[in-house]
């Protein structure tokens, strides 16, 4: 399989040309609020000055269901384990999603996630077109994480460019924007 290509974010220009697909620990790293984000400040930095500079240049914005219901379920998963995990004991992470304490949470994703829509296109899942028995096979020789497999898939179908701060992103053949320089090493560009 093909390495990915690497582009340091911090010497990407963005312009109305570019057609990127953002993927969820960018949006986490963007609207997740920082005591849950677990992310380094400096990365918060990095992606939020670059969300401020894909809108002031215009850059075509996308977002796909996979992105979408990694973000929300990442960042409920991130609060429960960061505020609720020892009052909510064998009731486990349902028993918080189900309780009113996860009132609060909840509107906090939906609110984000809605300002994620807002400045992106929606694209149609193309799930019936793929490989995904070949997908399958390349992961079950481990290394594979099956939702950035089909990210890329994503990416190749549109021709986007993807933007992450997943170290792990290094296999499919695309064009990737990163302030990980784990990445940026292994993908050289």
């Amino acid at each position: 399989m093909k390495i990915n290509k690497a582009h340091d974010l911090a010497s990407w220009r963005f312009s109305p040309l570019d057609q990127i697909l953002p993927d969820a620990n960018f949006w986490i790293n963007v609207f997740g609020p920082a005591a849950t984000c677990a992310q380094p400040i400096r990365r918060v930095r990095a992606y939020s000055a670059a969300f401020r500079e894909m809108l002031k240049s215009k850059a075509s914005l996308f977002i796909d269901v996979l992105v979408l219901s990694e973000f929300v379920n990442t960042m409920a998963r991130q609060e429960f384990n960061a505020n609720f995990l020892q009052s909510y004991g064998g009731k486990g992470f349902k028993g918080f999603r189900n309780s009113t304490d996860f009132h609060p949470t909840a509107k906090m994703i939906a609110r984000e996630s809605r300002k994620i829509l807002n400045c992106c296109k929606r694209l149609d899942h193309s799930f019936s077109e793929w490989d995904v028995p070949q997908l399958l096979a390349d992961f079950e020789k481990g290394g594979e994480d099956f939702n950035d497999q089909l990210i890329v898939e994503i990416s190749k179908k549109y021709s986007l460019t993807i933007l992450t701060d997943d170290g792990d992103m290094t296999k499919g053949g695309v064009n990737v924007i990163t302030a990980n320089a784990r990445l940026l090493q292994a993908c050289p560009s």
